[in-house]
This record gives C-alpha cells, sequence and structure tokens, in this order.
C-alpha cells in the first residue's frame, strides 16, 4: 500500500505528459485532468500545480505568436474590420446583459466573454492570468466553449447549405461566430475549400484582437487604480509575431504552432485537475447556460447580417 501511494504522484505527472502527445487534443486533455485530479488529488499540492499552469498557459500564448504573419493579419484585418469589431462589441454588451440576469461570477463572466468575441481558449487563456481567474472558473469557461465548438462543427455546414449561403458568406461567419480555430478551419473545410480559405484569413484577423483584449482585462479588474499593466506575455506575443512575419518560413512556424498547441494541451490538463466533481454542480444549471444563451443569440445576429449584407 505504502508503494502505490509513493508512485501515485508520478502517475498524476505521467499523464500530464501524455497530453503533449499529438493526437491528444485539448478537450481530452481536460477531461484527462478531472480525472486525474479527482483519482489522485491527495498526492499533489493544487497551488503548485495552479502556478505551474498558469506559466503554460502564458508560453503557450507567446508561442501562436510565432504562427501569425502580421502582414496577411493587418490586410485581413483591414478587409473585415467593421464586422469583426461589431462581434467583439456586441459579444461583451449582450454579456453584461446576460450576467445581469444569471448571476455567475465576473471574471468567469469576461473569460466566457472573451473566448465567445475573440478565438475561444486561446482569449481565455490570454486574459486568466491577468484577471487572476480560478483554476475552477478557466476550467468551466474552456468546456462550456469545447461543447460549443462540437456543436458548431456539426450544424453550422448543415445550416450554411440549408439557407443557401455563399462561400464568402459562410467562411465569414464561421469565422466570427465560432470559438476556436479548429473548429474554424473544419467547418469551413467541409462546406468548401473557398470558404476555408476565407474564414482562416478572416479568423486570423479575429485572433489579434487578443492584444487589446488583455489591455481591456488589465483595465476592468484594477479599475480602481485606473493603471495599466501590460503583461510581459503580450509584449513577447507582439515580438513573436514581428519574428515570425520577417525572420520564420512556412515550416517553422507549423512547428512552433504544433509545439503552443501541445504545451495548451498541457495546460489544460492541469486546470483540469482543479475541477472537482463536487465544484460542478452549478455547472449546466448556470455556466453552459450562460454561455449557451450567449452564442446562440451572436451566432444568429451575425448569420442575418452576413446572409444580407455580403
Amino acid at each position: 500500500m505504502q508503494t502505490i501511494n509513493k508512485i501515485q504522484p508520478y502517475l498524476f505527472y505521467l499523464l500530464g505528459l501524455l497530453t503533449l502527445l499529438p493526437f491528444i487534443d485539448g478537450s481530452s486533455a481536460l477531461a484527462l485532468g478531472i480525472i486525474s485530479g479527482y483519482i489522485f488529488e491527495k498526492h499533489y499540492e493544487q497551488k503548485k500545480i495552479d502556478q505551474v499552469s498558469q506559466q503554460l498557459l502564458k508560453i503557450s500564448i507567446v508561442l501562436i505568436g510565432f504562427s501569425i504573419n502580421a502582414v496577411d493579419a493587418v490586410k485581413a484585418s483591414s478587409q473585415s474590420f467593421l464586422i469583426i469589431l461589431f462581434s467583439i462589441l456586441l459579444t461583451f454588451s449582450l454579456s453584461y446583459w446576460l450576467f445581469k440576469k444569471i448571476r455567475i461570477g465576473p471574471k468567469i463572466c469576461f473569460l466566457i466573454a472573451s473566448g465567445t468575441a475573440i478565438c475561444g481558449g486561446s482569449a481565455i487563456a490570454a486574459v486568466s492570468p491577468v484577471v487572476k481567474a480560478k483554476n475552477k472558473d478557466i476550467s468551466m469557461a474552456i468546456i462550456s466553449i469545447f461543447l460549443l465548438n462540437a456543436i458548431a462543427l456539426f450544424i453550422f455546414p448543415v445550416i450554411g447549405r440549408y439557407s443557401g449561403m455563399t462561400d464568402l458568406q459562410f467562411g465569414l461567419w464561421c469565422a466570427i461566430a465560432i470559438h476556436d480555430t479548429s473548429s474554424v478551419a473544419g467547418a469551413s473545410a467541409e462546406f468548401s475549400g473557398s470558404a476555408f480559405q476565407i474564414a482562416t484569413i478572416v479568423k486570423l484577423a479575429r485572433t489579434l484582437w487578443i492584444v487589446p483584449l488583455v489591455f481591456l482585462a488589465s483595465y476592468y479588474f484594477k479599475y480602481q487604480k485606473r493603471k495599466i499593466n501590460i503583461p510581459l506575455f503580450i509584449i513577447l506575443f507582439i515580438v513573436a509575431i514581428l519574428i515570425s512575419t520577417y525572420l520564420f518560413n512556412d515550416a517553422i512556424k507549423s512547428a512552433l504552432k504544433s509545439i503552443s498547441k501541445e504545451i495548451l494541451d498541457a495546460a489544460l490538463f492541469l486546470i483540469g485537475s482543479a475541477l472537482k466533481p463536487n465544484k460542478m454542480k452549478n455547472f449546466f444549471s448556470k455556466t453552459f447556460f450562460f454561455s449557451l444563451i450567449l452564442w446562440f443569440i451572436i451566432s444568429v445576429i451575425l448569420f442575418f447580417i452576413v446572409k444580407n449584407y455580403y
């Protein structure tokens, strides 16, 4: 029995290392973390795990910057600036209204709004260290985003075809109404090759809004001091974009993007370990309901705008 107790901490970390394998995605890593946290809860120090997960989130965001070409992003931003800006403002305005109706914590509300408005898990990873969100809130926000991404991946192509959307319309709608890049790519590729190209470009422009989002988070959650502290990892994120644009080729960018994904998965594993079943009791009654209503209204409004004006 003593031997088993001694090796259990190593088993926990071994499972964490498994998330670095390419066939384990973010949702699987998070689920594995939740299960491992429940089984091995007494064999690791949660405070240290939380600190490591926050650092991994920051590293993954910086590495994402190495996959972004500033010239392409600025060009895409200029072409889709108004619709992206409108969708972001609409999302945060609606989330504030829903926050008054559905009582959830202000930080988890901001995390969900950020993930819905910008780019899902990446946006949540970027703002969570700034707002000092608890791993429990990060987990719940990311679970909500993952579930809605899975729904979008299947229903968006069906809706697009049934409604007679053009490649331009569907690609644009996917890019501004679906959270994560992988789901945007999957849904648009299912529709057509042209829709995939359009969605990828516009989603790239949408991702850049992570930077002003972090400034907003820093200001809003320290409003009493009226002082914005620029996180170091955001400065490094911008530097990474510039380096990627002028020094790296596509092969290096692709490799760094893959590494970023694996580090984010490892962070999600550690974040999941903090989410125990007894902390999930209000998830489907409040947090997921908040996420679902927010995303549904945003998606419907953006659908009609894109369908009628593009």
